[in-house]
């Protein structure tokens, strides 16, 4: 059960990668990440939700699948960055500058800012996703009939 939610969220995480190819997808990446972020908070919730029903540790499941999901996702991402026709896109983004300055700027210090990018996004989704979770699987309990007070009065 936690496969499938690492997929999904592995899934969801990456899909917005897939919007550098183009000039005209380029633009709405930021848009994109920010409906990925909604829809992991969403399936983060979901994730609680099915580990209190089954009684599982919920907080160090979600951190650990957050941290990994998100880590792998960037890890993708920052090399789709780089691939040429993310390239060709990023440079349209540019105008005025020289290509060759932007080519320069994506891959200067290129393992180092996807390794960093990558730490701090996975540190930031495992956060999140355990309070998520946590919020996805606390029980809330209904009062009941006995502490209620009478209407009539």
């Amino acid at each position: 059960m936690i496969w499938l939610y690492t997929i999904f969220l592995l899934m969801i995480f990456s899909l917005p990668s897939a919007m550098v190819f183009s000039p005209f997808t380029y633009r709405l990446l930021t848009l994109a990440h920010f409906f990925a972020f909604l829809l992991s908070v969403i399936i983060f919730v979901l994730l609680g939700r099915s580990l209190a029903k089954r009684h599982r540790k919920i907080i160090t499941k979600a951190f650990v699948v957050g941290l990994f999901t998100a880590f792998a996702a960037a890890l993708l991402n920052q090399y789709l960055l780089r691939l040429p026709l993310a390239q060709a896109a990023f440079i349209s983004q540019l105008p005025g500058v020289p290509a060759q300055a932007a080519v320069t700027m994506l891959h200067l210090h290129m393992v180092t800012s996807a390794l960093l990018i990558s730490a701090m996004g996975g540190v930031f989704y495992a956060i999140l996703g355990m309070f998520a979770a946590w919020w996805g699987g606390r029980i809330v309990r209904q009062p009941s009939s006995e502490t209620k007070e009478d209407p009539s009065t």
